[in-house]
């Protein structure tokens, strides 16, 4: 046989030359792709950059003017709960909290706010509830802000934690004298930042060692009997200042003399029946869980005395004296819209 004959080549073409020899094909190819990868990404990131630093171009909303802010503001008014645990949890429906309670009955009428601390004292909550206040109370410098939300009511419901025995909680625990300088220090800060807010001050509530160590029901009653000092204080004060009206909220769970902005909820009297019943341990075993937070007894127990408290003190801020933000379905005029969803104001 003449010549020789080879297999035919598996490839149809393969480079020649030192590119072949130094760098294959398929290396050269992912080079290529991992370049151009780059070059995209680059160029998106820095045109993504740009617009999110030239904000000035981007799209806005125009301004609401005075007159749109007056008439077609719905903010509602609030009911703010400044304490310490058991106040956070007064929103837990599990054990029908006080609050969930409260925002249910003033649904569509008043924001209740949750501004529960746990484990805080008199000593802290006193530093921020201004802050707390002014995150809630519209600057009143604003030109534009006419008609705009206010705290109705502040829900005061510390000592629990003030109250505890240094012996065993002494990042706690502080004197009864500093507990009613830290109340009316609060006190003051409210009538400062928030001047037509009408205050709630809770007492202390009775407590069982038992379940709770760390607490005493001498030293809880102590604490309960220096809020209502408070509020006593407060009230000589505004009598001196020619107040009216200052003395005992009549029909309500609680007969303490306050001024008209102020009133003292007992729980003591709340959970006892008397503002001078002895501690009762099958009766604040009830109302307690655990020795010191709300069973579904006491957080209901507490929620309607808040209620008959306002109805008495200031009637005007009974849910059913405060109508709808915007009205009833069937008091919406069809032929009016959007104006009638509008009429409704504040009392």
């Amino acid at each position: 046989m003449s010549g020789s004959s080879h297999p035919p080549s598996r490839h149809r073409h393969q480079p020649s030359g030192w590119f072949a020899r130094v760098v294959p094909v398929p290396v050269f190819a992912l080079v290529l792709v991992l370049g151009l990868v780059a070059v995209l990404t680059a160029t998106m990131f820095t045109t993504l950059r740009v617009a999110v630093l030239d904000h000035d171009h981007l799209p806005r909303l125009p301004a609401p003017s005075a007159a749109v802010s007056s008439t077609r503001d719905i903010s509602l008014d609030q009911i703010v709960l400044f304490g310490d645990s058991i106040t956070e949890e007064s929103f837990n429906v599990d054990i029908d909290g006080f609050g969930a309670i409260l925002s249910n009955a003033y649904a569509r009428r008043l924001d209740v706010i949750n501004r529960g601390y746990g484990g805080f004292t008199t000593e802290w909550c006193k530093h921020f509830l201004p802050e707390v206040l002014n995150a809630t109370v519209p600057d009143p410098q604003d030109p534009t802000i006419v008609d705009r939300a206010h705290v109705a009511l502040l829900v005061l419901f510390l000592g629990a934690n003030d109250a505890t025995l240094s012996s065993h909680f002494p990042r706690y625990a502080i004197t009864v004298d500093r507990y009613i300088a830290n109340l009316e220090g609060m006190l003051r800060d409210v009538r400062q930042v928030a001047a037509h807010a009408n205050v709630l001050l809770i007492t202390t509530p009775p407590v069982d060692p038992d379940l709770s160590p760390g607490r005493s029901i001498e030293r809880t009653h102590e604490f309960r009997d220096a809020a209502i000092r408070v509020a006593a204080t407060a009230a000589s004060d505004a009598e001196g200042n020619g107040a009216e009206n200052v003395g005992y909220a009549d029909g309500a769970t609680s007969r303490f003399p306050s001024p008209p902005w102020l009133r003292v909820l007992d729980t003591w009297t709340v959970f006892l029946g008397d503002p001078d019943a002895e501690w009762n341990k099958e009766k604040v075993d009830g109302a307690l869980r655990d020795g010191v937070h709300f069973s579904r007894t006491g957080n209901r127990a507490l929620a309607e005395a808040i209620l008959a408290e306002i109805r008495v003190a200031w009637p005007a801020l009974a849910p059913e004296h405060i109508p709808f933000r915007i009205p009833s379905n069937l008091d919406l005029d069809n032929e009016r819209l959007p104006d009638s969803a509008f009429v409704n104001r504040r009392v």
